[in-house]
C-alpha cells in the first residue's frame, strides 16, 4: 500500500527462505511441511508481525497437503492477528484446491473473511509436466529451461489453479472467500477470462462438475472474487476494462525486475487520464480492505469503570478475541459466566438508552485514526464501545454460550457503498457494540 508521500504500509512476503519452493518436494510427508511452515511463521511474526502496527503485514504460509492439521495452524494464525495467508498454485496430491474435501480449511478463511494469496512460487509443474517434455523435475529457479519458464511457471500453473476455484464453485460454497495474485503479472488476465466462459458455455449436460455447478457466469465470479496484482510495465489500459479499479492492486518488489524503487512513481505507468479515485483504490484502499485494515485502531485506548472488570475483560478476550493484556493491582480471579443480571439486550432496548435527541452529530476520525461517533443529547455519556472484528458469528455465538445478554445481529446501511453487520452485548454495565463492516451486494 503506498500514499503519495511514501508507503501507507507494506505487505511481507515470505521468500527467503523460500519454503513455498520445497512445499511439492514434501507433500508427501505432511508432518515435516507443517513443522517447516509453523517454524517459519513463527519467526515471521516475531520478526515482522501480522499488522498490528497497522503498516507492515506479515503474511504466514498454509498448505492443503493435509486438511487437518492446516485448520490448526490457521487457527493459531487467526489467533495470532493474521489478516492474510499464503497457499501455493497448483494441484494437492492429485486433487484441485477447489475439491469439496478442502472445504474445511476454505469454510474457515470465508468465516473469518481472511484472503489467500497466490504468490509465484515452485507449484510442482516442473515435475509434473515439464519432465513428459525431456525437462528436468526440480531445477533451482534460475536454472530452468525456457519452456519451463514459459509452461511451468507462473501463468500457467496460476491460471489453471484460479480456473479450477471458479469451476469447481469454490466462491458458489462460500461467497465470502477472497484470493488475490502476488508477482503473477496480469496479461493473462483477458485470455483466462474469455478462456473461462468459453469452456464454461462449451458444457454438455453430461461434464461432470467436482463441486457443483457454478450457477453465474465464470468471468463474473472471478471478478467478484480475485484481485490481481499487475506489474507496473504492463497494459493497465486493459487491465482496467476487463476488471476496473477495484481488483488491481499495486505493488513493488524492487530491487527485482517487477517492482519500482520509488513507489510514487507508480501512477507514471498507468494510462493517462486515470482518476485520482482509481488511482488510490489500487495504490491503497484495495490492498487495506483486503488485509481488514480499516479496523486497526489508533484510537490509544478507552477507560472503563464498572463493578465487573473481571467480566468486562473476560468478554473482550474470551469472546471478542483481543489480545491479553495485564492485571493492575486489586485484580481478583473472573467470575463463572452468566455475568451479574441484566436487562435482555435488544436493537430497540439500546436505541431507546443511546440518549441523543435526533438532531444529529458528527463521526470524527478516519478508517486509518478510528472514528468516534459524537451525537447531540442533553446528558453527556459515552453510551457504546464499538469493537470491530472479522469473527462476528463466532462472537455473538459465544455470547449465547456465557449467557451474555445481547441482541439479535442485524444487517445495516452505512454509507454509500457498504453497510454493518453488528449485534450488542452488554457486560459490567456497559454497552458494546460488536460490528464488521460488509460490502454492499448488487440487487439482483
Amino acid at each position: 500500500m503506498a500514499r503519495r508521500d511514501g508507503p501507507a504500509g507494506s505487505r511481507i512476503d515470505p521468500a527467503v527462505p523460500d519454503l513455498r519452493r520445497h512445499e511439492h518436494a514434501l507433500r508427501h510427508d505432511a508432518e515435516a511441511t507443517f513443522a517447516a511452515l509453523t517454524a517459519f511463521n513463527r519467526w515471521l511474526e516475531e520478526e515482522w508481525g501480522f499488522g498490528a502496527d497497522g503498516r507492515i503485514f506479515g503474511v504466514p504460509l498454509l498448505s492443503l497437503v493435509d486438511v487437518e492439521l492446516a485448520v490448526v495452524e490457521l487457527e493459531r494464525l487467526l489467533a495470532r492477528g493474521a489478516r492474510m495467508v499464503h497457499l501455493s498454485v497448483g494441484p494437492v496430491n492429485g486433487r484441485s484446491p477447489g475439491d469439496p474435501c478442502f472445504d474445511p480449511v476454505w469454510a474457515r478463511l470465508a468465516e473469518a473473511r481472511v484472503p489467500v494469496a497466490f504468490p509465484a512460487s515452485e507449484s510442482g509443474y516442473n515435475e509434473l509436466v515439464s519432465t513428459q517434455w525431456g525437462h528436468l523435475p526440480r531445477p533451482r529457479s534460475h536454472h530452468q529451461s525456457a519452456w519451463q519458464y514459459a509452461f511451468g511457471f507462473i501463468e500457467a500453473p496460476l491460471m489453471h489453479t484460479l480456473g479450477a476455484l471458479v469451476f469447481d464453485n469454490l466462491f458458489g460454497r462460500f461467497p465470502d472467500l477472497r484470493v488475490a495474485t502476488m508477482e503473477c503479472d496480469g496479461s493473462w488476465v483477458p485470455y483466462l477470462l474469455a478462456r473461462l466462459d468459453k469452456a464454461q458455455r462449451s458444457c454438455t449436460m453430461h461434464a461432470p462438475w467436482i463441486g457443483g455447478r457454478p450457477k453465474d457466469r465464470a468471468s463474473d465470479v472471478f471478478k467478484s472474487h480475485v484481485w490481481v496484482n499487475p506489474y507496473p510495465e504492463e497494459d493497465h489500459a486493459v487491465l482496467l476494462e476487463w476488471l476496473g479499479p477495484e481488483r488491481l492492486i499495486f505493488g513493488s518488489d524492487w530491487p527485482r525486475p517487477e517492482g519500482i524503487p520509488e513507489p510514487r512513481a507508480y501512477p507514471e505507468y498507468l494510462p493517462a487520464g486515470t482518476p485520482d479515485g482509481a488511482i488510490r483504490r489500487m495504490m491503497r484502499d484495495n490492498a487495506r480492505e483486503l488485509l481488514g485494515a480499516r479496523v486497526m485502531d489508533r484510537l490509544n485506548h478507552v477507560k472503563i469503570v464498572t463493578p465487573e472488570p473481571e467480566a468486562v475483560d473476560r468478554l473482550l478476550r474470551e469472546v471478542l478475541e483481543v489480545p491479553e493484556g495485564w492485571e493492575l493491582e486489586g485484580a481478583k480471579p473472573a467470575p463463572d459466566y452468566p455475568p451479574l443480571p441484566a436487562e435482555p439486550v435488544t436493537w430497540a432496548s439500546i436505541l431507546e438508552r443511546r440518549g441523543d435527541d435526533g438532531s444529529g452529530g458528527f463521526i470524527t476520525g478516519s478508517t486509518e485514526s478510528r472514528q468516534l461517533q459524537i451525537l447531540r443529547g442533553p446528558t453527556p455519556r459515552i453510551w457504546s464501545v464499538a469493537i470491530g472484528t472479522r469473527h462476528l458469528e463466532r462472537a455473538h455465538q459465544r455470547c449465547r454460550e456465557r449467557g451474555i445478554p445481547c441482541s439479535d445481529v442485524e444487517l445495516v446501511p452505512w454509507g454509500e457503498k457498504e453497510d454493518v453487520s453488528a449485534f450488542f452485548a452488554e457486560v459490567g454495565g456497559i454497552v458494546f457494540e460488536v460490528m464488521r463492516v460488509e460490502p454492499r451486494q448488487p440487487k439482483p
